[in-house]
Parts: structure tokens; C-alpha cells; sequence
């Protein structure tokens, strides 16, 4: 890779990678630009540069592919410094079974979205510990059958930290932070993990922050989850988020300061129910940060049907939490734009949950309102009223917030070695 002079910006002729792929997130001027498509990235003394969609936007930090002329531009002199591009799509791949990826550094591959640089779709029995994975295009980890992926630091990937989907994952002990550096949509995948049509997956003892979108993501017919002992803060969507899918477990959960880049309506909670049904909610410490955020949600809306029968919200019960209100606003409860009547009477419950406000009439929990109603909410009393909380408690008082760290987790060596 030789970068020479060519008038004001620095040049390379590579060989470009695959054909793009993927959704990007919109711009200042909400258009939706195809740059976080397209799969190589450039990095100097080992950190990206932001891509450019016209040479005319070059300045120092940047750089842009002129694939016509296969030429790739920057403005930052390379002299003394190390200067990469990514071009291979994967490190590992394969069908052999029972395979062993563990302490390496898995860096700089042109993995596409939705595509891992450990790419496990077609393996079996994978096991992924005890490495740092970064700088990787799409996603760091794909997932395949009955991989475990064990105390890894899976941090600064471009669309996810993880993905994929496969009967008996576990994903225990790892870091998952600051994903999403292409700026790939966090409505359509991007954040910390994502997983759909799983079977018995166990989500526990992670700590994953920071990441533009989700934090942990089941999304697509996934039964039998288990979320536990996770310490989720700092995305700029939900925390944790089971969508479209069927009976989970979440549970010991810290999850606090989710959802300030995607606050609409009761998206953005830090713990949300979507369109999903026999989920079981107990045990976790919410925090809703001042400004932004909801707290534990369940929403209902129009989403078909699903490997396990009809996508509805049904069934779920939210018992034991402790739910903290940092300032005036935060939601949690049940609402729908779709069928509310059946949202309303068909098991989903709350109760026994213990909530902490700054004031006594402030409206933080929905029930039974229309989607276009949700600038009026119910206060305690009338959220009581609904039947919901007999056995809730409700405080008037301030509260310390968590510590926006993964802290001293009884975790693997990723947390203990490399800290957050």
C-alpha cells in the first residue's frame, strides 16, 4: 500500500472490495447518504479517517475513494505514520466444527453490514474468547449454532459489535462499545448486538455502552432468551430491546442513560417490549436519565406473524424493579398504535415494581392511551387507577446516578484487564 504526492492530497491505488451494502443513518440536512455502505475504511497511525462521499469534502481527518479512477484520497501527510486500508472481508469462516478463536486482536476487515469479520453464519460450536475485535466494517461477530462468545473486548466496528442469529448462543463476560463508527441507521441495525430467530440464547454479565443504536437487540422471532446481569448505559437507542419475538427472561439487568438519539414516542426506553409476548421482566435497576429516555416499555403495532405464531404484545409481566425518574421526563407502561384493545386485555401486567420521581404529579406512566394521545400521560394515581401496581411503591426523592462505567463486574478478563 504506497501513498505518493498527487497535488494538494495524498494518494494510493488499491483494489476496491466488494459491492456495498447496508442503510446509513440520515445526514444534518435529513437526507440519507450511501457512504457507511461501501466497505473500506482508512485508517491512520491505526484510527479511522472519515469517509467522504465527493473529493471536494477532503480536509485533514478524511478521505474519499474514487472508485472511476481506482484512487483513493487524503489530506493528512502519511510521513512517519502508519497508514492502512482495509480490503479483506473476514479473518475466519468456515463449516468446521468446534473451532477455537481466542487471544488475538481481529482488526481492520471490510466486513459488509450485517456480516462479521469472524464470520460464524455456517459454523457449528464456535467458541470466540478472550480477544480484542475492532475496526471492523460491518460487524466484529457473526454468530452460527451453539457459539459461545466469552469475556471479549468487541469494541469501535463500524455497524455492530455482533450479529447473527443460531440455536444455543451464548454471549457472556465481553465488552460491546462504541459501534456503529460508519453511521449505519440504528433503526434498521446498528449498536452493540443484534440477534434474530435465536433459540435459547444467553445474553449475561456483559457490559456494553456507548454504541450508536441499540445496546442488546433481539429482533425477529428469537424464544427462550435470557438477558441477566448485564450493565447497559450510554446507547443512543434502547438499552435492551425484544422485538417481534416471544417468551424471554430479563432479568438483574442495570440499565440507565439509554435512548438520547432516538427519543421518539416511547422508543429510546431503556428496557422495550415490542410487538412481543410471554416476556418476563424482574430484578432490573432502571435509570432514566434528565432530557431523555423512557423506562421499561411495551409498545404494541402492526407486525404480522412470526416462526412461533403471531407477533402481538401479550402475556408480559414486570415485576421487582426498581424504575428512577432523573427529571420530569420518562415513560414506562404499555401503549400501542395498533389494536389497543386487545394490548389491554390480554395478561400484560405491572406490579410489585418500585419507582422514584423528583415530584408527586408528574405523568411518567402510559396505560390505555391512543398513540396520538402521548403528550398526556397518567400520573401515580391515576396509573394505579388502571389496575396496574397494587403492591408498587412510588418516592418522592433524588437519587445518585449510576456511574456511567462497566465498573467491577464478577466477570472474564475483558472486563477485568481492559476495564471500560
Amino acid at each position: 500500500f504506497i501513498v505518493r504526492r498527487k497535488g494538494r492530497w495524498w494518494a494510493a491505488a488499491p483494489k476496491a472490495s466488494a459491492a456495498p451494502t447496508g442503510k446509513c443513518a440520515k445526514d444534518q440536512n435529513d437526507e440519507r447518504p450511501e457512504i457507511c455502505t461501501y466497505l473500506e475504511d482508512l485508517f491512520l497511525n491505526s484510527r479511522p479517517l472519515r469517509r467522504e462521499a465527493e473529493r471536494s469534502e477532503i480536509e485533514l481527518g478524511t478521505w474519499y475513494f474514487d472508485y472511476d479512477k481506482n484512487l483513493v484520497l487524503m489530506a493528512d501527510n502519511p510521513r512517519g505514520r502508519l497508514v492502512e486500508i482495509s480490503l479483506l472481508r473476514r479473518a475466519f469462516h468456515g463449516t468446521a466444527r468446534n473451532v477455537i478463536i481466542s487471544g488475538l486482536i481481529i482488526e481492520k476487515y471490510a466486513s459488509p453490514a450485517q456480516s462479521g469479520a469472524i464470520q460464524g453464519a455456517d459454523s457449528v460450536a464456535w467458541t470466540v474468547r478472550h480477544n480484542e475485535i475492532r475496526f471492523n466494517h460491518g460487524a466484529g461477530i457473526r454468530t452460527g449454532t451453539a457459539m459461545r462468545i466469552i469475556d471479549n473486548h468487541i469494541h469501535s466496528n463500524g455497524q455492530n459489535g455482533l450479529v447473527g442469529k443460531g440455536d444455543n448462543i451464548q454471549i457472556e463476560g465481553n465488552i460491546l462499545s462504541h459501534n456503529n463508527y460508519a453511521g449505519f441507521s440504528s433503526s434498521w441495525e446498528a449498536g452493540g448486538a443484534k440477534l434474530v430467530k435465536t433459540t435459547n440464547l444467553v445474553v449475561r454479565g456483559n457490559c456494553v455502552h456507548n454504541n450508536i443504536g441499540s445496546g442488546l437487540w433481539t429482533d425477529i422471532s428469537n424464544i427462550h432468551s435470557l438477558y441477566e446481569g448485564n450493565r447497559v448505559f450510554a446507547n443512543s437507542s434502547e438499552g435492551i430491546h425484544h422485538e417481534i419475538s416471544y417468551d424471554a427472561v430479563i432479568r438483574d439487568n442495570k440499565v440507565f442513560a439509554n435512548g438520547h438519539g432516538h427519543d421518539s414516542w416511547l422508543f429510546g426506553a431503556q428496557i422495550l417490549i415490542s410487538t412481543s409476548q410471554n416476556v418476563e421482566v424482574y430484578g432490573n435497576h432502571v435509570e432514566v436519565a434528565p432530557g431523555y429516555g423512557d423506562g421499561i416499555v411495551l409498545l404494541q403495532q402492526d407486525r404480522g406473524d412470526g416462526l412461533h405464531g403471531a407477533f402481538r404484545t401479550s402475556g408480559n409481566r414486570v415485576h421487582g424493579n426498581l424504575i428512577v425518574y432523573g427529571g420530569k421526563n420518562g415513560i414506562s407502561g404499555a401503549a400501542g398504535d395498533y389494536d389497543n384493545e386487545a394490548l389491554f386485555s390480554s395478561g400484560n401486567h405491572f406490579n410489585g415494581n418500585s419507582y422514584k420521581a423528583l415530584g408527586g404529579n408528574e405523568e411518567h406512566w402510559a396505560w390505555d392511551e391512543e398513540k396520538e394521545d402521548r403528550q398526556r400521560y397518567r400520573t401515580w394515581g391515576e396509573w394505579r387507577e388502571t389496575g396496574q401496581e397494587e403492591d408498587g411503591k412510588f418516592e418522592i426523592e433524588g437519587h445518585e446516578p449510576l456511574d456511567l462505567e462497566c465498573g467491577n463486574m464478577p466477570v472474564g478478563p475483558a472486563l477485568r484487564q481492559v476495564g471500560g
